[in-house]
């Protein structure tokens, strides 16, 4: 006989990341409980492609769910609800009849649609499009006219790998014209097999993400233009609720109601405890994402960063404006392939015993995009026949801290944040976070307290406080989880300022 809802003690989450699979359990009052992380393997190829085998996915995700419920020595009639979040800008297609995919997920680090890309952005429709935009936004002073004046195709985005994919699969052409097409972001596909079909939505924070989504009004976008019909677009949620359904009982042995569906970053903003205008957060994982919350009221800004929704339940709305570059943690993934670290360990001994970088300098762009140009590749610059192991490492690092700095100074720079005010700490997470010198070296550069938190896991967190405020538990006066403070130093700022001067310069030169 199923326990009623008074004996359920447990909330659990899962963390979709692009590396890694994160399930945690937490009491009611949202103390860890037990936790476990599997990697998430991707098939990677010369040619661009980064997928996910949705079925090996699937198998993973039962098998950690189920790993953690032992290791708790609990059943899954014991827990109350299930949180989720997931990357965004993943994506799937399948067939309604067979519910077979059509391909694996392209995940949004897949660059096999840079020449769409390109193609697109240099388009002369695209750039009539935005000077009527923009001209458009000098007339009313609208925000989204603004945003959609500087807007541009990107990689990370659903849109055109979408379009590729409709291009270069026959069947899912014939399934799109035949009208029994399915798309999802990964959020979508996991709801939809976690209730046997029964639920077919994504959350708003996880679709604004898509680029096929309007924050402003708060509605897909016509994609005719593409040839992608909106037939084939889940329904829109918000982040929190018991809308989601639950999890059949053939899968874990019991029915677990979902009761939040959030979309990566935005479950990392709520789990650092972003919850106040002007609130930053910064990301360090496989990518970097630097995070704004500014409010109910949505922003635009003339300097790139996106538009997005945070969440979205029971009347409270956050919009954020994001940045990001998608070289971080790939960077020090790549350095220990390479033989150059061994882990995080080491590299954090290195940076401490080893302060010269004989003026070596990194410019990261394994995702073969940067700043805007595509195909450049990553690149040491000025190596020597005195240039050590250790010179490198030091260099791949320091254009960590240079490329977050980047987004920093476009941050302050920008009038569009003056009325934010200026920021009094920036929060870190992520699993690149965990380096010491990497955190003070922000801090030291922006010149800004950073703060770490005890448990840098506060995207699945942040899934976890969601899904158990949806059910009534007080998970809004959880403490903030403070790990650790990293204070500036005015001598360190002004060395890091003048490094990553010549740094820019450098990268200029490259890029050319």
């Amino acid at each position: 006989m199923e326990t009623n809802s008074f004996e359920k003690k447990f909330v659990i989450a899962l963390d979709i990341g692009t590396t890694n699979l994160k399930c945690h359990l937490y009491s009611k009052d949202m103390n860890l409980i037990s936790k476990r992380n599997i990697p998430i393997h991707l098939l990677c190829m010369g040619d661009g492609t980064v997928e996910i085998q949705p079925n090996v996915l699937w198998d993973s995700v039962v098998f950690i769910v189920n790993q953690v419920l032992i290791d708790a020595n609990i059943t899954a009639n014991q827990v109350l609800c299930l949180g989720i979040s997931s990357q965004r800008g993943t994506f799937i297609t399948w067939d309604s009849v067979t519910k077979r995919p059509f391909h694996n997920f392209i995940t949004w680090k897949d660059t096999r649609a840079n020449f769409d890309i390109m193609k697109w952005n240099k388009s002369i429709f695209f750039k009539i499009l935005k000077f009527c935009c923009y001209c458009l936004y000098l007339v009313s002073g609208s925000s989204r006219f603004l945003t959609a004046s500087l807007l541009k195709f990107t990689t990370s985005q659903v849109t055109v790998r979408l379009f590729w994919i409709l291009k270069t699969n026959k069947k899912l052409k014939n399934a799109v014209k035949n009208g029994t097409a399915m798309f999802g972001t990964l959020d979508t596909w996991l709801l939809y097999r976690l209730t046997n079909g029964k639920s077919y939505l994504s959350d708003v924070s996880s679709v604004s993400g898509t680029g096929m989504y309007d924050p402003f009004t708060m509605s897909w976008i016509s994609m005719k233009l593409f040839g992608i019909p909106n037939s084939i677009l889940p329904n829109m949620c918000d982040s929190a609720g018991t809308h989601f359904g639950s999890v059949s009982s053939d899968i874990w042995g019991s029915e677990i109601l979902i009761t939040c569906c959030i979309a990566d970053q935005s479950a990392a903003l709520y789990g650092s405890c972003c919850f106040s205008r002007g609130d930053i957060k910064i990301t360090l994982g496989t990518g970097a994402f630097f995070n704004i919350n500014v409010g109910s009221v949505i922003e635009a800004s003339k300097t790139g960063f996106y538009p997005l929704i945070g969440w979205n339940y029971e009347g409270n709305r956050a919009y954020v404006l994001e940045s990001s570059f998608d070289d971080c943690g790939t960077v020090i993934d790549w350095a220990h392939s390479v033989g150059f670290i061994k882990n995080m360990q080491d590299l954090s001994k290195i940076m401490k015993s080893f302060k010269d970088t004989e003026d070596i300098y990194f410019i990261p762009a394994f995702s073969n995009s940067y700043m805007g140009k595509t195909q450049i590749g990553s690149g040491f610059i000025g190596i020597k026949s005195t240039t050590k192991k250790t010179h490198l490492i030091r260099a791949i690092v320091r254009s960590i801290v240079f490329r977050i700095y980047d987004l920093y100074l476009t941050h302050v720079t920008d009038i569009s944040f003056k009325k934010l005010g200026t920021p009094s700490l920036l929060r870190v997470n992520g699993g690149v976070s965990n380096n010491d010198f990497i955190c003070q070296s922000v801090a030291d550069i922006c010149y800004i307290k950073v703060v770490r938190p005890a448990c840098v896991d506060v995207t699945v967190r942040g899934a976890a406080l969601l899904a158990g405020h949806a059910v009534g538990l007080r998970t809004d006066s959880i403490n903030e989880n403070i790990g650790e403070n990293f204070y500036p130093n005015e001598i360190r700022k002004n060395t890091l300022r003048s490094m990553y001067t010549e740094w820019a310069k450098v990268r200029s030169r490259f890029l050319k």
